[in-house]
């Protein structure tokens, strides 16, 4: 085993690039942010990717390593998606916000008024991310949803498969883009692994 990274932050999630030439992991240093690094596997050396006084998290890599998709309480501390465009490891343009703040209408239990967007995978293309929303639904952390991956790509977001969802589902694409796996409690006390359609049914 080889030690990639050593400080006194607790560093997690880590994603390789397509290419193998770059880790992007979040790191945590007060108990109170998230901050996004990037690991330069050659050298060893991280850079800042995102840091501040929100939280930074999920990240992961477009099939073609050129853009990272990526979780932010920015701008007022709701979670919601975005991607930003990479050079060598380095960001490159503004960061291009696929969700936004939404009220649901009221509070819900265990979570606010507002929808919360986590978790996105690429689709093998490309030009999808499926996620985790709970955008007009009451109860869990929401349901697996697919968008473009676009400015404002959640206006039109197609919904996959609506449960209960919790923060383990993590759902993901088959290489083909055919089926979606997923994490779920449904039917039982403990977390299954189930596949779906990648259009949404049984």
């Amino acid at each position: 085993a080889e030690e990639l990274t050593h400080s006194k932050n607790y560093d997690s999630s880590p994603a390789w690039s397509p290419d193998g030439a770059w880790i992007v992991y979040t790191s945590e240093e007060d108990g109170q942010t998230l901050d996004l690094m990037i690991l330069n596997v050659s050298t060893g050396v991280s850079t800042n990717f995102r840091s501040g006084e929100h939280l930074y998290l999920d990240p992961t890599w477009s099939p073609d390593g050129q853009t990272l998709a990526y979780v932010s309480t920015e701008p007022v501390g709701f979670f919601n998606i975005y991607t930003q465009n990479l050079g060598r490891g380095r960001p490159s343009g503004e960061p291009v916000a696929l969700t936004r703040d939404n009220l649901f209408g009221r509070s819900r239990l265990y979570f606010s008024d507002n929808d919360l967007h986590i978790q996105p995978t690429w689709s093998p293309g490309g030009d999808e991310i499926i996620f985790l929303s709970n955008r007009g639904i009451a109860l869990g952390s929401g349901a697996i949803w697919r968008m473009p991956a676009k400015r404002d790509g959640m206006d039109s977001a197609q919904l996959v498969h609506s449960e209960q969802t919790l923060y383990r589902t993590r759902p993901d694409w088959s290489p083909d883009g055919s089926r979606l796996v997923y994490s779920s409690h449904v039917g039982g006390q403990y977390n299954q692994l189930y596949l779906l359609p990648a259009e949404g049914g049984q």
